[in-house]
């Protein structure tokens, strides 16, 4: 069902619109075949080549997690979508959703972006429609926050090797690339930048998930909801997330029903038939599988009340390489208050870093207004203008204002005709 909706919304948004082609596949990555425990700011080697598509070789077992998943080769579900040919070269942006969703949660941004770009969505290793490893039964508890990452990002990293290859050389890595990332991919697109520098041009980061500075004192003891907060800590402890919830009870379908519905429903940029699709698809993913993958290890990094384990505004100041963008939506229920704090340490440092580096990473804040934490759904249209005006490529192909209009034009082009209104409306 979660592969139909996900079909139907993506031919409505990317079948009318010109762009060339775009498709559905599953790349196969071998997560033994790269060095994992990379240190942050260095650069990462590319294991022995092979052709597209096939097992890669093992690498010792302590370059591996102690708690690896049982299977170490396993499919990524990927979207591809752009107006290119091979020989075009245009630039190359990826993106990363948040925890609990999907590549079709990027729905509205990737026909803008894909009139310019070639566009690659991913779903997470272990989440929405990729394959899910199996995972030792204790493993939310036995991994560190640094081990978590080091799944995510090598994944991405031997995904990146087998869909941007650069050469078959030794030591090669994939063609660089613009990162995107919402929410809890957000976190994992700064992991993965300060893991792999050379491999990322720039980084957009739409709400990205740094963690809450202190917990809420409502969940303190002593406070209102303390008993609250005892049950999400053991339910954590019990790897019992809100995914596992709606899989072992079935009334849960329902309330998660009403949940992601009422959200999207307020969405002005969605057709009511894209609200019932959207909302099928996050159930659909949520109750895959018998039990939970990868999706407890965001615990890892953040703990039960989201409260960071390795905070990211001592991490990026040392060892970022690249500018990013941040962009929160202006009723955001996200903390912002890191990338703030990163924003003003890369500023004050900007000169000695420059004399070091060559040059500073430079970090700015993008409020988008009238958005929530999905700034990419409720304004598609500034996210993107704000992401094709920064692509070093295309800097010297227009300017700002004839990019608007462009812009302008694709919005339009999706806007629900009246017999599609009519039609959403008769959807049961």
């Amino acid at each position: 069902q979660a592969l139909a909706c996900e079909a139907e919304v993506l031919t409505a948004n990317l079948g009318p619109s010109g762009l060339g082609r775009w498709h559905l596949s599953n790349v196969l990555v071998n997560f033994s075949g790269i060095q994992a425990n990379c240190a942050e700011g260095a650069v990462s080697s590319r294991p022995s080549s092979s052709p597209r598509g096939s097992p890669k070789s093992s690498t010792k077992a302590s370059e591996v997690p102690r708690a690896a998943p049982s299977s170490q080769h396993f499919r990524i579900h990927t979207l591809e979508v752009g107006p290119w040919t091979p020989s075009e070269n245009p630039p190359t942006v990826v993106l990363l959703h948040g925890w609990g969703d999907g590549i079709l949660l990027f729905v509205k941004l990737l026909p803008l972006l894909a009139r310019f770009c070639r566009v690659l969505a991913l779903d997470l290793p272990g989440m929405a429609l990729s394959e899910r490893p199996e995972f030792p039964a204790d493993y939310v508890t036995a991994w560190r926050s640094s081990e978590a990452e080091d799944f995510f990002t090598t994944t991405l990293h031997a995904w990146a090797l087998e869909m941007l290859p650069q050469d078959a050389g030794e030591g090669a890595a994939p063609r660089p690339f613009y990162l995107v990332g919402h929410s809890f991919g957000g976190y994992l697109s700064m992991v993965y930048a300060m893991r792999h520098p050379q491999d990322v041009l720039k980084l957009f980061l739409l709400s990205p998930m740094l963690g809450f500075r202190a917990e809420p004192a409502m969940f303190k003891p002593g406070g209102d909801y303390e008993n609250v907060g005892r049950i999400i800590r053991s339910a954590v402890k019990r790897h019992i997330t809100p995914t596992a919830l709606v899989r072992r009870f079935p009334g849960m379908h329902a309330i998660a029903w009403s949940v992601v519905f009422s959200r999207l429903a307020s969405r002005k940029t969605l057709t009511k038939r894209e609200v019932k699709q959207i909302t099928r698809y996050k159930i659909s993913i949520a109750s895959l599988g018998e039990k939970d993958s990868s999706e407890p290890l965001f615990y890892s990094c953040f703990g039960s009340m989201l409260r960071p384990r390795r905070p990211m505004e001592l991490r990026w100041p040392r060892h970022g390489r690249c500018d990013c963008v941040f962009l929160y939506g202006q009723s955001d229920f996200m903390e912002s208050e890191s990338a703030r704090e990163i924003c003003k340490a890369l500023a004050a440092c900007s000169t000695a870093v420059a004399s070091k580096r060559g040059r500073a990473s430079h970090a700015e804040i993008i409020s988008v207004p009238k958005a929530s934490h999905y700034p990419h759904i409720d304004d598609p249209a500034m996210v993107a203008d704000v992401i094709l005006q920064q692509l070093s490529e295309l800097s010297h192909l227009m300017s700002p204002e004839s990019l608007d209009v462009v812009v302008e034009e694709a919005l339009q082009q999706h806007e629900p005709s009246p017999r599609d209104s009519a039609l959403a409306g008769a959807v049961a």
